[in-house]
């Protein structure tokens, strides 16, 4: 396939960037394109970083960090943009801080630019020629990394068959591009930018390298450190990974994994992270440890926060640092070390004014504030611990913690014109020894340096990691559990002896004015001083005019009248016991004058300090209201001295019960209660009402507190005085007679109509809640108290409302449950049954009926006699009905108890004939009872 030449090359030219000797800012700006009339095909190239070449790191370089694969844009009104593409998750970054001495300078690494760059206006306008256009990317290139006000110079660009290579100013590092992309593809736009501006072929002309650069055949592997890129025209470009990432097999990138870094372009492994620093993953450097966190081990993807009392000042730090305490000097350097009569602040003032020698004479009190900066004090040294001298401010040392084993002062930054000044540094030299050393330093070249040094020893804390277990505070210093700074200086004033925990204030007329005494360092005021002073307690000096200050019980001295003040009501003073007018404690009080406090009377209270008393009468404190008792601070009653009253709780009053003299909280008395604290419209028992029980003591909260009403099945009620029943726990269950209780807080039972009994509806109940009816043979009269419904007796019946039981009546009877007729015996049934027929009784109240005679009979039932059998009738047995006389037979008297056959000659042709009739003339009785001829 052939492609287009134009056969114009532009030429390399050098250009310049200016130094980069202070911290750069990253301008990101992103380029928003507008449609205007221009004369340039819009369009875009892809460039991917194929090498670098040149000096030493090119492969770091910031271009080729920062550009490892991009797009160069060319808007169609000719701007040139550049828009860096994401590779496989890596975050390239570049330094964030320059300087002239970057080895004691730390790190801050800053993220490459991810937008896309302000569009650069190529010269020519809107119809650029190549040349101005690839001069435009160069611009582009310069500006990409830290904006146009810090350009990072391009020495020159060169075009070639498909390539790229941009030459640094910086480094002289060849970074070499193949266009792996032309967008839009069409001829027009590449030849606005020359012949060259087109896709890369793999070996053409040997611009690209098969098998190095490039590979023919897609299923070759591009080198380790190597990502494969489709070209248009065939095969495959190897583009180097993105710093940040690596590939062992050229196959494709992959993000360094977190605690790694990966610092060029082209990397086949990533790096571990160095102690101090870390990495989240996919990192081009290491990150230093933001101040307050560290990481003492290398390789890791996050820093640790400092621990409790440890502190990391700057960033990237592998140690957080302790705070630290007291140190005293052994031998320190001479007061007349040589170090230029020239430097007018060449040695620190202490060590002209302190004692120094012999060893320990003089104290340096190390305090660490939480920013790690540090104040060296002299103290113990009545030659330069004096805080109220005049010449204390320059005795002190400002230092900070550069490392946790090197303590030194600073150096002003900010001075412009040649000045002075001295430099100190503690840095470990035995187990509990210290080197310190001071020289000058001088903004002036000229002027010499001499280093004088002596040996401090560590007597109380740790410094610097000096002793390596922290020791006990020394006289004069103390630890106070609660600060951050360890072995405090004790301040004037006051005295601390060995392993003390706070400063103890001299005592009154005593004066201590030196930094860091122990207790007996404080001295007595010149009591032959004339005019004599003395000291309130903790006082550096005796400046107090002296008075005699004694006054009587109930007075105090006035410093304002130099006179003495009686008490105020409410105080109290006792010579000997108190200095100056005290408040009465909880609990008591005291009129105007007081040597004493006095207790509170009984049911009364002081509540806090300095009650006055509240009347010359009855009332000396407060009086408890009504409902309440007084209590003792430890809540108990019956005593003076009260310092609180407390609410009755329920089920009790506050009351003065004889012999007692002071209020208690007294029981409600059985069937009475009390609800709620007592207050002043509650402090009265209360009757259980009728109806209603107290609940139980067991499970209620407080016991006569509360009521409930009575269950259904049972009352209670009051009689007078008298409850019933008695126990106020408890409700009278009906029980025993013919009442109930069918609703819950009744006040007494009711009784059971006529033909019903009391029973249960449920058997857990205690008492009767309702009235069931009698059944059967069963009944109970309305008059009755019987708690059951009683039994009819053979020969009575149930009346129908079940409320009465009446014997038989005539015609009727009723036997025992066996059948018989013993009247001494339950009642078969509830209901009188007629007699039988054929069977009469006419009596009441009978168990049988009586069988009707012969000759005798009823119609039917219920019959209280019975009566003779009719003419033409007969009952030939007791209890049998009357039957008719049959065909030739007759019954012609009532009561009969057989029947007469007619007498010959005679007949009787139909039943219940009462005669017979005689047969005609030639007939004769026949069998049929009938005549028939003869």
């Amino acid at each position: 396939m052939g492609r287009q030449r134009l056969g114009h090359k532009e030429p390399r030219t050098a250009r310049s960037s200016p130094a980069l000797g202070r911290v750069l800012p990253v301008l990101l700006v992103v380029l928003t394109l507008q449609k205007v009339d221009a004369g340039c095909t819009g369009g875009f190239l892809k460039l991917d970083l194929l090498s670098t070449s040149g000096g030493a790191g090119c492969d770091g370089s910031l271009h080729a960090l920062c550009l490892p694969s991009l797009r160069v844009g060319v808007a169609a009104n000719c701007s040139v943009a550049l828009t860096p593409l994401p590779l496989s998750g890596g975050v390239a970054s570049v330094p964030g801080i320059w300087s002239s001495n970057p080895g004691s300078t730390y790190t801050r690494p800053l993220g490459c630019p991810a937008a896309t760059t302000a569009g650069v206006d190529p010269e020519g306008g809107s119809s650029p020629t190549p040349a101005q256009l690839r001069a435009a990317v160069q611009l582009a290139l310069e500006r990409h990394v830290y904006g146009a006000a810090h350009q990072l110079g391009i020495a020159s660009l060169a075009w070639a068959n498909g390539t790229l290579t941009a030459t640094t100013t910086t480094g002289t590092c060849a970074l070499k591009y193949a266009i792996t992309q032309v967008s839009p593809a069409s001829g027009s736009y590449a030849e606005q930018l020359g012949a060259d501006a087109v896709p890369a072929q793999c070996d053409v002309e040997g611009v690209l390298l098969d098998g190095g650069e490039c590979q023919m055949n897609l299923a070759d592997s591009c080198a380790p450190g190597r990502r494969p890129v489709e070209l248009p025209l065939g095969g495959k470009a190897c583009a180097l990974c993105r710093a940040g990432t690596y590939s062992g097999t050229g196959t494709g990138c992959a993000a360094c994994a977190a605690g790694k870094y990966a610092g060029s372009v082209g990397a086949s492994s990533c790096s571990p992270c160095a102690a101090g620093t870390f990495a989240p993953g996919g990192n081009s450097a290491c990150v230093p440890c933001s101040p307050g966190t560290y990481q003492g081990a290398q390789g890791k993807a996050a820093c640790d926060p400092c621990p409790y009392r440890s502190y990391a000042r700057l960033p990237g730090a592998t140690l957080c640092y302790q705070v630290l305490s007291v140190t005293a000097a052994g031998t320190l350097p001479a007061a007349d070390c040589a170090l230029g009569p020239q430097l007018a602040f060449a040695s620190p003032p202490l060590f002209g004014r302190c004692s120094l020698a012999p060893p320990g004479a003089t104290l340096l009190s190390l305090y660490v504030d939480q920013y790690c900066g540090a104040v060296l004090t002299p103290m113990s040294d009545p030659q330069c611990a004096e805080p109220g001298a005049s010449y204390w401010p320059s005795m002190r040392i400002a230092a900070h913690f550069v490392t946790p084993t090197l303590i030194a002062t600073r150096f002003n930054p900010a001075a412009t014109s040649p000045t002075s000044s001295y430099l100190l540094s503690l840095t470990p030299a035995g187990p509990d020894t210290l080197t310190l050393s001071y020289w000058p330093a001088t903004t002036d070249p000229t002027q010499a340096a001499l280093v004088c040094t002596g040996t401090a020893t560590v007597v109380g804390g740790q410094v610097a990691g000096v002793p390596a277990t922290p020791t006990a505070c020394p006289p004069g210093s103390y630890d106070d559990s609660q600060d951050e700074d360890g072995c405090r200086p004790c301040p004037e004033g006051s005295g601390c002896d060995l392993n003390a925990i706070s400063p103890t204030p001299c005592p009154a007329d005593h004066y201590q004015p030196y930094l860091g005494g122990s207790q007996a360092s404080c001295q007595a005021c010149n009591a032959s001083e004339d005019p004599r002073h003395t000291a309130n307690a903790g006082d550096a000096y005796c400046l107090v005019p002296w008075v005699d200050t004694e006054c009587s019980h109930g007075y105090e001295y006035d410093d304002a009248t130099t006179t003495c003040s009686i008490c105020a009501a409410g105080t109290q003073r006792r010579v000997g016991r108190e200095a100056a007018c005290v408040a009465c404690p909880p609990g008591h009080y005291s009129p105007l004058g007081a040597a004493d406090c006095l207790p509170c009377p009984f049911n009364q209270f002081a509540p806090s300090y300095g009650l006055a008393e509240r009347s010359t009468g009855v009332q000396k404190c407060y009086f408890c209201p009504v409902g309440a008792v007084a209590l003792s601070g430890a809540g108990a009653t019956g005593q003076t001295a009260s310092v609180s009253c407390d609410a009755c709780p329920p089920g009790t009053v506050a009351a003065i019960t004889p012999p007692l003299l002071y209020a208690t909280c007294k029981n409600c008395s059985d069937g009475y209660y009390r609800p709620g604290f007592a207050s002043f419209s509650n402090n009265v028992c209360k009757q259980i009402p009728a109806g209603q029980r107290e609940v139980s003591r067991a499970s209620a909260a407080y016991p006569r507190a509360q009521v409930q009403a009575c269950s259904k099945g049972e009352v209670s009620s009051w009689a007078a005085a008298t409850r019933s029943p008695a126990d106020p726990q408890e409700c009278q269950p009906c029980l025993g007679d013919n009442t109930y209780a069918p609703r819950t807080g009744m006040s007494s039972c009711r009784p059971c109509r006529g033909g019903t009994a009391p029973g249960k509806s449920n058997s857990s109940l205690a008492g009767n809640d309702q009235c069931v009816a009698c059944t059967g043979n069963t009944y109970r009269a309305a008059s009755s108290t019987s708690p059951t419904c009683l039994v009819c007796f053979a020969g009575r019946e149930v009346h129908g409302s079940g409320s009465a039981c009446v014997p038989c009546m005539p015609g009727y009877y009723m036997p025992d449950v066996d059948g018989g007729t013993n009247t001494s015996k339950p009642a078969a049934g509830e209901a009188c049954l007629p007699c039988e027929a054929n069977s009469h009784q006419p009596l009441v109240g009978q168990a049988r009926c009586q069988y009707c005679a012969a000759g005798h009979s009823t119609e039917d039932a219920g019959n209280t006699h019975c009566v003779p059998c009719a003419y033409g009738f007969y009952s030939q047995f007791p209890a049998s009905p009357c039957v008719p006389a049959p065909k030739g037979t007759f019954v012609n008297t009532t009561g009969a108890t057989r029947y007469t056959p007619c007498a010959p000659g005679t007949f009787s042709d139909q039943v219940a004939a009462d005669q017979c009739d005689a047969c005609g003339p030639g007939h004769a009785p026949s069998g049929s009872g009938g005549c028939s001829p003869w």
